[in-house]
């Protein structure tokens, strides 16, 4: 057997546990330890856990390059630890068309730091229902949202469900209805907190019971994307789908949005009950994953006056980890939990060799001294939006993170190079 290229020492995450451990890698995968490595890379008692899996970021790549591409973006993941993310479809133009995919896919390639997955997106036409398989998951819109990606057929969706579970491809959700959107479209008016109103819990409760009428005997994946309030986790009860939680409607309630467009995104931020069940659900597992919902505008968008004219979405990629990471350290959240949260993606979606440092997987992986707290300063962050909605909280960046066992971080610097990043799929 070949001699290894490193040996890492530190507090590793193994099986569900933290302690002092080592592992080597060779060719960029994680093997057994061995004394006999080329490098050896002891952090002591640093934490070293699996890089994070982020499934949900808009990277407006392309279309909107001035807000975000795979370049910034993907740095900006790398800085938050994050060695896997997977991009969205609402792009211009949108990834209905083998074509479409095939021109982010070179994208991708050229600029991306990281490893990246693309979402084919349905659409009313139901075109992306041929090139399934050569898309990582599906992203099909219940609810209006930024751009022209809605769809109100129940058949046309359990048709994708079907085609979905055909080609082995999870399906992530929007999930408010947009029936119910237009029952409460009277709330709304030129104030930012009548966003909150005019999107109320119930209407993604009725979209996550729709789904799990046309989901039956489908034996599909389904993935609630960016779970927001307790009436939707419970209508998830006795349904076998997956969801994941973003930050923000973990760390904000609807009253932030009292201070204008730097909080508004869909769904809304919701009342404190919600937060607290959230929480809840994602302690204990019910909620398995964690996802940012990257999806940045600039700082002139966001200040608009009147929220009709404020584009929904806020950056996070960044930050996922990080500012979830204090509340290990106070208790509200096991630590194994929390870290096992951020690779979740991996077996939600079938990503092959990712989300583990157990032999054969990617050396993916990063390096945290949770005793390093800082507050994040949107000045800092690596997006070209250059703001942050969580601005001043506490978080924990990583001081090392590395890609196939190449260094990406150093010490908190970016070192990483475009292109270094490779599409993942399931097989």
């Amino acid at each position: 057997m070949s001699r290894a290229d490193l040996l890492v020492k530190g507090r590793v995450l193994a099986d569900g546990r933290i302690a002092r451990g080592s592992f080597g890698v060779r060719d960029g995968r994680v093997v057994p330890a061995t004394e006999d490595a080329a490098q050896v890379l002891d952090f002591g008692d640093l934490l070293v856990v699996p890089g994070a899996i982020d499934p949900h970021v808009h990277f407006r790549d392309p279309g909107a390059p001035q807000k975000e591409d795979f370049g910034s973006g993907t740095r900006a993941a790398a800085l938050g630890g994050v060695t896997t993310v997977m991009d969205m479809p609402n792009t211009n133009p949108p990834v209905f068309t083998r074509a479409a995919l095939e021109d982010k896919l070179a994208r991708a390639r050229a600029k991306a730091h990281v490893d990246f997955g693309l979402y084919a997106g349905l659409d009313e036409k139901g075109e992306a229902l041929s090139i399934l398989r050569e898309a990582s998951a599906v992203k099909v819109y219940l609810g209006a949202t930024t751009g022209h990606l809605l769809v109100r057929d129940p058949d046309l969706v359990r048709r994708a469900l079907v085609a979905a579970a055909a080609a082995g491809r999870t399906v992530a959700f929007h999930a408010e209805s947009q029936a119910c959107l237009e029952r409460h479209a009277h709330a709304l008016d030129d104030s930012y907190p009548s966003h909150a109103h005019a999107r109320p819990a119930e209407c993604e409760a009725e979209a996550i019971r729709m789904l799990a009428a046309a989901a039956a005997g489908t034996g599909a994946r389904v993935h609630i994307a960016h779970l927001s309030t307790a009436k939707g986790l419970a209508a998830m009860g006795g349904t076998p789908f997956s969801a994941e939680v973003c930050p923000h409607h973990l760390l904000l309630t609807q009253d932030a949005l009292r201070g204008g467009g730097a909080f508004k995104m869909n769904p809304p931020l919701r009342e404190q009950d919600d937060i607290n069940a959230l929480w809840r659900a994602l302690a204990e597992g019910r909620v398995a994953c964690l996802a940012s919902d990257h999806a940045p505008h600039t700082r002139e968008e966001k200040a608009a006056p009147r929220q009709g004219e404020c584009p929904a979405g806020v950056p996070g990629v960044q930050t996922l980890l990080p500012v979830l990471l204090p509340f290990a350290k106070t208790g509200r959240i096991g630590l194994a939990r929390l870290l096992d949260a951020s690779v979740a993606a991996a077996r939600l979606f079938g990503l092959p060799r990712k989300g583990s440092l157990a032999p054969g997987m990617d050396a993916d992986f990063a390096v945290y001294d949770l005793d390093e707290e800082r507050p994040v300063r949107g000045a800092e962050m690596a997006s070209r939006a250059g703001w942050t909605p969580f601005e001043g909280m506490p978080a924990v960046f990583p001081r090392h993170v590395f890609l196939r066992g190449a260094p990406v971080v150093e010490e908190g610097r970016f070192v990483g190079s475009p292109g270094a990043g490779r599409f993942v799929a399931p097989p």
